[in-house]
């Protein structure tokens, strides 16, 4: 048949998926290959009434209709348009922003370095919570790092990935960059950068 049956781990049970309204529907065939990829099945070929009639179709199955997953856009552009940041990274001469919350949570070094800043201020108290705003924003100074380094561990620490676009140029380039970088996640406690950085740097001298 050209039913598409799905497994529930959890009860134990099969089911027949209904297809959305308006699909085109494959008709019976076997010997045919699937393969899935991302979030669809991709089904080719098989044999249709006959071993002798061989198709060369190729069907998609898409096993959801959700939205697609905007998280990593959504902070980029926060990243980019920084609304309601709170704290500033002076580094060399580049002033470079961010918000508390999003580098505490992702840098267990850098989330130390802004609460020893906050806490050196005539008004800091135990009790309360830190006052950061866009208009009076905790300033931190870093040494040891260069502005570029630190906007590409910023932008992984938004979105989890390697900033590709700014990893561009001459490979020796590359590989200097990805070094600064790597030596860079080990003093901010980055565990997943640094081993990221350490693939591109092995995959790079292989």
């Amino acid at each position: 048949d050209n039913e598409v049956h799905c497994f529930d781990v959890s009860s134990q049970s099969w089911s027949v998926i209904q297809p959305a309204s308006g699909s085109q529907i494959p008709s019976g065939r076997v010997f045919h290959t699937a393969a899935v990829c991302g979030d669809s099945m991709y089904v080719f070929g098989g044999t249709v009434d006959s071993l002798a009639n061989r198709s060369g179709e190729l069907y998609r199955f898409k096993f959801s209709s959700f939205p697609k997953c905007t998280l990593v856009d959504n902070f980029v552009n926060l990243l980019h348009t920084l609304p309601f940041y709170d704290v500033s990274f002076a580094i060399a001469d580049k002033e470079i922003k961010a918000h508390a919350a999003v580098v505490a949570a992702r840098s267990p070094y850098l989330r130390q370095k802004i609460l020893e800043v906050f806490q050196a201020q005539d008004n800091y108290s135990h009790t309360a919570l830190p006052p950061f705003t866009a208009d009076q924003p905790i300033k931190v100074s870093l040494e040891g790092v260069s502005p570029e380094t630190f906007s590409h561990a910023l932008h992984f620490m938004y979105t989890d990935r390697l900033l590709e676009s700014r990893i561009q140029g001459k490979p020796v380039s590359q590989v200097l960059l990805m070094m600064e970088l790597y030596k860079f996640s080990l003093l901010i406690e980055m565990k997943r950068l640094e081993l990221l950085c350490m693939q591109y740097l092995e995959a790079s001298v292989s």
